[in-house]
């Protein structure tokens, strides 16, 4: 199935690919080897275009599809392509999970610590608080000896 594109269109990188039967990647890269103009919106969320010379054909194989719609358990499907891949997946999702298990024990250990120190923090300012009370005790008495004149007569007596 040869079919020839009508005219030159700006179609997104997904839609050349449906038009051409192949992938949005292979689009980009055959804009990108055969410099195709390419427009890049500026709004936010918006598609980048290509502009598909009408002389390009559609390509001479069944189309892309999408997703793991094919017949599990044949070759060249899904399946079959993923299934090494599945073993070596399941070790490093395994390594994840023990990693973040070793991360989690961490966190705990040092928000025990953290509730530790605050506990502490929370002791001294306490005994500071109680140190000034004293302070403040001691030189209201030394004010008082020092008004009747004690404090004097202590000092000679040494």
């Amino acid at each position: 199935m040869l079919d020839q594109v009508d005219e030159d269109r700006w179609l997104s990188y997904a839609e050349a690919g449906e038009l051409l039967g192949v992938s949005a990647e292979a689009i980009r890269v055959r804009a990108r080897r055969h410099k195709w103009p390419r427009r890049t919106p500026n709004e936010r969320g918006a598609l980048a275009q290509v502009q598909v010379p009408s002389d390009v054909r559609r390509a001479d194989r069944a189309p892309v599809r999408s997703g793991p719609a094919m017949t599990p358990g044949r070759p060249g499907t899904d399946e079959t392509k993923s299934g090494g891949h599945d073993h070596l997946n399941n070790a490093i999702v395994q390594a994840f999970d023990r990693t973040v298990a070793v991360l989690q024990s961490q966190l705990d250990r040092n928000g025990q610590e953290i509730d530790a120190l605050h506990r502490e923090l929370a002791n001294l300012r306490s005994a500071e608080r109680d140190a000034h009370d004293e302070a403040a005790g001691l030189r209201a008495q030394l004010d008082q000896l020092q008004a009747r004149g004690l404090w004097a007569r202590l000092r000679n007596k040494r």
